[in-house]
């Protein structure tokens, strides 16, 4: 191949909203226009209990997890976060930030993805970042399980249901959207939570945060509907190769 050749890659990082919660300034700072370079939202959580405040709240594809911050530790944040997953839904991809290198076997076994040393370098945490949003899983196996009571036949409707409605919510919300109508686009909004819901806890929860948002009577940012339109879209996707036996499998290695 000729070396002037430019490299094109199919499959760019993904983006994602990310919760930093890290107590040092300049490590959360650091962080913040490192990851808003490469075209991350990201908000800022100061220590353990705000964090799980955030994440009660408001939908993220990843944490990026100081350790060892006051009052709650890390340990302890994502202990609550995965015992609220197996109540509620959903699988958080949470990346651990330690300076201490003995504490990577501790996090593995806690079910924190990965780990992210410190002192924070730009190539690693982008990596890292990009590594850990490639391996979030649009679907939720064990909640489109449930909707089709593991039956084959029932799953294939749903899929035809799902992949027929969801552009079509999506197209409806977008011009309702742009017209500034927010009674209808909140009627929208609350309809797409319940057509996700069959399928993705995290974004059901994206839609019920925007028609909360609506609530307040204000029109939510572009950057929120557009968080909203791609989650839809990657689900869309990961819908093209569901098949029963998938599911099953990922639920038992969960």
């Amino acid at each position: 191949m000729d070396s002037t050749q430019a490299v094109q890659d199919p499959t760019p990082p993904r983006t994602g909203r990310i919760l930093v919660a890290e107590h040092n300034e300049l490590n959360a700072e650091l962080m913040r226009e490192l990851l808003q370079r490469r075209g991350h939202h990201t908000v800022r959580a100061h220590h353990g209990l705000e964090a799980l405040a955030l994440l009660e709240r408001d939908p993220f594809d990843l944490m990026l997890l100081d350790l060892h911050m006051p009052g709650l530790d890390g340990f302890e944040v994502v202990a609550c976060q995965r015992q609220r997953e197996r109540e509620q839904g959903g699988h958080l991809q949470v990346v651990a930030l330690t300076a201490r290198a003995e504490d990577r076997q501790r996090c593995l076994d806690a079910g924190l993805t990965d780990l992210l040393p410190k002192p924070i370098q730009g190539a690693k945490l982008w990596s890292l970042v990009d590594r850990a949003l490639a391996a979030a899983a649009p679907i939720d196996a064990r909640v489109l399980l449930a909707a089709c009571g593991e039956d084959a036949a029932i799953l294939a409707k749903v899929l035809v249901v799902l992949k027929s409605s969801l552009p079509r919510e999506l197209a409806r919300m977008e011009e309702r959207w742009r017209a500034g109508d927010l009674a209808q686009l909140r009627e929208l909004a609350h309809k797409l939570q319940g057509t996700l819901g069959a399928a993705s806890t995290s974004a059901a929860r994206r839609a019920i945060a925007l028609e909360n948002e609506l609530l307040t009577g204000s029109l939510p940012t572009r950057a929120r509907f557009e968080d909203l339109q791609r989650v839809t879209l990657g689900v869309l996707e990961a819908l093209a190769d569901v098949t029963l036996a998938r599911l099953q499998a990922d639920v038992q290695t969960a």
